[in-house]
């Protein structure tokens, strides 16, 4: 009688899947409060262009008031006389951009275009304002920063706030998508390594910030 002699099946080792570097998500860099990654790649975008003039400053955007809220006034009797409160019957609302770059003249048709010029827009650029602050002309890029994709976006919303705000105040708002900016542009130098120390993938090929000057004139 023949024995049946059994197979050894070999075990399998488990691979060990490699962690995404973690990116920061809340903090404060160049002086100013970040929320998320892709704030802080703003704020790279915004350091570098400041180092060689393009930039003046770059700061939190404040909020608007996009909808009054509705308030009712009645009076109360009193013993003596009477008394005036109000109730509020549907609460305002408010909008709030993320930053708000200051671009100097140097850097029109190479990083932004004013809105308003008669010159033809370039979609890579961010569209920008004149404003004075304190004698100074300077072209203000308001911007509100997203992840290029999220399964639980707020950009519709956001997109909607922009248009209002437009509307009710006139002042654009560019949404500003890190890498979409990047590949327009160049890739700030602390964007292209991870907070690991590794190479940062990119679905494009980077531009750094004298390349793309050279390419522009």
């Amino acid at each position: 009688m023949s024995k049946k002699i059994k197979k050894k099946t070999a075990r399998k080792t488990p691979t060990r899947r490699i962690k995404k570097p973690r990116e920061a998500k809340v903090g404060k860099y160049i002086g100013l409060e970040y929320e998320s990654f892709c704030e802080l790649s703003c704020l790279f975008f915004c350091e570098e262009l400041m180092k060689d003039g393009y930039v003046e400053k770059v700061e939190r955007s404040p909020s608007y008031m996009l909808c009054d809220p509705i308030q009712n006034s009645y009076a109360i009797q009193l013993k003596r006389g009477s008394k005036h409160e109000t109730q509020t019957i549907s609460n305002g609302v408010t909008y709030t951009p993320d930053y708000d770059i200051y671009f100097t003249s140097k850097a029109l048709g190479k990083f932004c275009w004013e809105l308003g010029s008669g010159t033809k827009w370039d979609k890579n650029l961010l569209v920008v304002q004149k404003v004075d602050v304190n004698d100074k002309v300077l072209y203000r890029a308001c911007t509100e920063v997203k992840p290029d994709f999220s399964r639980n976006s707020t950009t519709p919303k956001s997109v909607q706030s922009m248009k209002w705000l437009m509307q009710r105040v006139g002042v654009f708002v560019n949404l500003f998508r890190p890498n979409r900016i990047f590949e327009g542009l160049f890739v700030p130098v602390k964007y292209l390594t991870t907070e690991r120390g590794t190479i940062r993938k990119l679905k494009f090929r980077p531009k750094n910030l004298a390349e793309y000057l050279k390419n522009k004139k």
